[in-house]
């Protein structure tokens, strides 16, 4: 007999509502459950309805950016596993993933069957531990 899991969930904050409709419908085909959310704001609603088990960030988002958002999450004591998943490429912001507890930093476009495997392997990682000690985020505020 087949025991039935509970479906992982996963947060995803970017701007392009096309992407995150084709990455959400994706991943609901293999089994997760999949909120979006368009900006930091929409964010921080659902986190006051449940903590997923992981995250997707776009790093350039509206007024408050990917990276400045996974400092929030990390001031707060969330510690799900982060995936970067950005056009912008850029070194400086590769330097800070394992100090905001980055798992994953991916350029877009990518093949969704990679960000899959990136999923699951996050997923079974052991947590990180947090080295954030951020100025910039303030205990309670995403806003």
């Amino acid at each position: 007999m087949r025991t039935k899991t509970k479906a992982k969930i996963i947060y995803m904050c970017d701007d392009d509502p096309d992407l995150l409709e084709a990455v959400s419908s994706f991943l609901r085909d293999y089994g997760y459950r999949v909120e979006t959310a368009g900006n930091h704001i929409e964010l921080r609603e659902k986190l006051q309805k449940n903590i997923p088990d992981l995250f997707i960030l776009d790093i350039r988002l509206p007024e408050r950016d990917g990276l400045w958002i996974a400092e929030g999450l990390h001031t707060w004591g969330i510690k799900a596993p982060i995936i970067f998943l950005t056009g912008y490429d850029k070194w400086i912001n590769r330097f800070y993933e394992p100090f905001i507890g980055a798992f994953q930093y991916l350029v877009k476009p990518v093949p969704l069957q990679l960000l899959l495997e990136k999923i699951r392997q996050a997923l079974s990682a052991k947590p990180a531990p947090s080295f954030c000690n951020s100025t910039r985020a303030l205990a309670g505020a995403i806003a």
